[in-house]
């Protein structure tokens, strides 16, 4: 009796060895605890975040309806990679955060593919995250929230080389953000003086609009009158915004923009508005620009001590590059009217150009 249990065992086990030799679906074996791996680093004008995690731990959190969740066979696990990236994009990023010198950085899935991690039996996947960054950042917090629902002794192990930001640490349940780093005021506010400086440069509905304005001025003391009140109305939407008093959708603010252009082209073309006139469009369409500008610092951290100063110093850069366009388009204006040159040729541009932003922005 026991040499006939013993045969039997023997063709068992011999059967098991076959279907896993020959990569027959086989159910993914699992334990009560998982891990993940996580690297942070610099890229030339983005943050690559490389994240290394179980497979199955994944699969289960971004795809928990795949039908074939519970298999292992290298077609199942490459089917996932390729056919499931939409899902893996939207877990990661609503699971994971990366701020950089306290404001949320955007990011997007660039790659996801299967590896066999040294020492571990188990498959593991590796999605590659990148962000666009303007520069290294002076300090960086890192928010994992990934797993820990099914499996509170998930463990992610976290390397951090930024520059002079290096840290490696581990990310546990009762443990899930990561700091790294510190800015003194002054990098603060030099820092935000600049992204407000260049968030007017790179708006060039504002810019256009200011163009505007300014041709349907008469003087040096109107132009100067009307740049004011736009550059006030701006102040007083980001001042609103920063208190939590006020705010606007940015997908209104993506068509409103465009729209303040049509507007002010439309009233200035026939030559037939009064100064009072002017000044209230630049009252109205400045309080509107400026919850478009308010738009980049949405999610700034109030916990890391300078919010308060990031606001002023992002409205001040503001300010400055409104003054430095106004200039520029001011002596524009004199010169091409000195020689002659149509200026409602610019309202015209201006406008048309509002209208197709609007149309693309709209449909």
């Amino acid at each position: 009796m026991v040499w006939k249990w013993s045969r039997r065992l023997a063709v068992f086990f011999s059967m098991l060895g076959f279907m896993l030799a020959s990569g027959a679906p086989v159910s993914l074996a699992h334990g009560n605890n998982s891990l993940a791996y996580s690297d942070i680093s610099a890229g030339d004008g983005f943050i690559k975040y490389v994240l290394q995690i179980d497979m199955y731990d994944l699969r289960a959190a971004a795809a928990p309806n795949d039908p074939d969740i519970g298999l292992s066979t290298p077609e199942v696990l490459e089917r996932f990679v390729t056919g499931s990236k939409g899902d893996v994009e939207h877990y990661l990023l609503s699971h994971t955060s990366l701020y950089a010198d306290s404001l949320p950085l955007t990011g997007k899935l660039t790659d996801l593919r299967v590896i066999q991690k040294e020492n571990e039996l188990q498959p593991f996947a590796e999605a590659v995250l990148t962000y666009p960054a303007d520069r290294v950042p002076r300090s960086l917090l890192f928010h994992y929230d990934l797993v820990f629902d099914s499996d509170q002794w998930h463990i992610n192990y976290v390397t951090v080389n930024l520059g002079d930001l290096k840290k490696e640490a581990v990310i546990v349940n009762e443990l899930r953000d990561i700091h790294v780093g510190g800015a003194s005021l002054n990098d603060t506010a030099s820092h935000f003086v600049q992204l407000g400086i260049g968030r007017l440069f790179k708006g060039i509905e504002s810019l256009l609009f200011i163009m505007l304005l300014l041709t349907g001025c008469r003087s040096l003391k109107q132009s100067l009158a009307a740049a004011a009140v736009f550059a006030g109305a701006i102040s007083l939407s980001l001042t609103l915004a920063a208190l939590n008093i006020a705010d606007m959708p940015a997908s209104f603010t993506a068509s409103i923009l465009p729209l303040s252009l049509i507007c002010a082209a439309l009233i200035l073309l026939p030559n037939r508005s009064n100064f009072k006139f002017l000044i209230g469009l630049a009252g109205l369409f400045g309080l509107l620009h400026g919850f478009g500008f308010a738009e980049a610092l949405y999610g700034l951290r109030a916990e890391d001590g300078y919010f308060a100063a990031s606001w002023i110093a992002f409205i001040a850069g503001v300010e400055a590059g409104l003054v430095i366009a106004a200039a520029v388009w001011y002596a524009a204006i004199l010169l091409l009217r000195s020689i002659g040159r149509s200026v409602p040729a610019l309202q015209a541009a201006a406008g048309l150009f509002g209208l197709i932003v609007f149309l693309i922005k709209s449909f």
